[in-house]
């Protein structure tokens, strides 16, 4: 499966201009991501998101789905940036993520992480794309499931 996935991504990286492909790579300032449905033009790679962010990410993973770039830019301001080779794969590691909690910036099968808000925010306004924001991990206990007594 994992060669036919990657034939279709070899395939599809050749459709469009540069122009419309780094358009719909990075996205457009508030636009959220296109749904898995939509013609998947070509994520922006984590060295495009670094650069965009004016870095250079080290690679950190780089694996057959995914490849994962971590940026350090003073105190307070470090960027995790990933790039999916599929929507699916991206929809997957965003479901286990968010099972901890926290907030992501989501583009076309791309996402930014960073250590605050602002960041993330600074990153929207470069990048495009939408946070997502979960709380699974830190909500409290809810009542069918309280804490031991005693």
């Amino acid at each position: 499966m994992v060669p036919a996935v990657a034939a279709v991504a070899l395939l599809s990286a050749g459709c469009g201009s540069d122009a419309e492909n780094d358009k719909a790579s990075i996205g457009e300032r508030g636009k959220a991501r296109p749904s898995a449905s939509a013609p998947a033009a070509r994520p922006a790679s984590v060295e495009k998101l670094g650069r965009t962010m004016g870095c250079k990410p080290e690679i950190t993973t780089d694996v057959d789905d995914y490849r994962q770039g971590v940026c350090h830019m003073g105190k307070k301001k470090n960027y995790v940036f990933l790039s999916f080779v599929t929507a699916k794969g991206q929809q997957d590691w965003l479901g286990y993520a968010q099972m901890y909690g926290g907030s992501f910036l989501v583009g076309n099968r791309w996402v930014v992480s960073a250590d605050s808000m602002g960041s993330l925010k600074a990153a929207r306004d470069k990048l495009g794309g939408a946070i997502e924001k979960s709380t699974a991990y830190k909500s409290s206990p809810s009542a069918s499931n309280p804490p031991p007594s005693g």
